[in-house]
């Protein structure tokens, strides 16, 4: 029973990824847990979100997407023979938006191997140490690149400086420069 349990969790997980985040509210969320709950609770679907024999109508009117039957980006009614958007460019605006990047995994990959590298350099690699400061400028010029871009999407140097943990003045003279 619990391996049947995770297997929907997972399921409803993918489920929420692939809806349009405007119609995914906490509302849903909370459903899906206490459903989720109750069926491990009671070992049954009855009377819950997931019961085919129910139709909770809260969940399309407390989320304000209107349901089957319309476009899952900008929730215009399908016409005849489309499946899930109206058009081309909705089908592409909506997986532009939905695309997950895991910067937090590829950030720890790099620090590994950074680390890597650094501890075959210090087993007696004198010809390595120059490759380490060559990992070094890349990553101070990434770092500019990151920071232009974010200053040409709207971000302040104070929002900036609080995620690095140094004042907006210590960011603006580091940084501030253009690449």
């Amino acid at each position: 029973m619990t391996a049947v349990l995770d297997d929907l969790e997972a399921d409803l997980e993918a489920i929420l990824a692939m809806t349009p985040a405007a119609a995914v509210g906490p509302t849903w969320r909370e459903i899906i847990a206490q459903d989720i709950e109750e069926l491990r609770a009671t070992g049954s679907l009855a009377g819950t979100f997931l019961d085919d024999s129910t139709v909770n109508d809260d969940l399309t009117a407390d989320s304000g997407w209107p349901g089957p039957g319309h476009c899952w980006y900008c929730w215009a009614p399908l016409r005849r023979r489309r499946r899930n958007y109206c058009s081309a460019q909705c089908r592409r605006d909506f997986e532009r938006e939905t695309r997950q990047t895991d910067n937090e995994a590829y950030r720890r990959a790099v620090i590994r191997m950074i680390r890597g590298h650094g501890r075959r350099v210090a087993q007696n690699d004198l010809a390595g140490l120059s490759g380490l400061a060559d990992v070094m400028a890349e990553a101070e010029a990434a770092m500019q690149a990151a920071v232009n871009g974010l200053r040409e999407r709207g971000v302040s140097w104070s929002e900036i400086g609080r995620e690095l943990d140094v004042s907006k003045q210590a960011a603006q003279q580091r940084w501030g420069r253009s690449a």
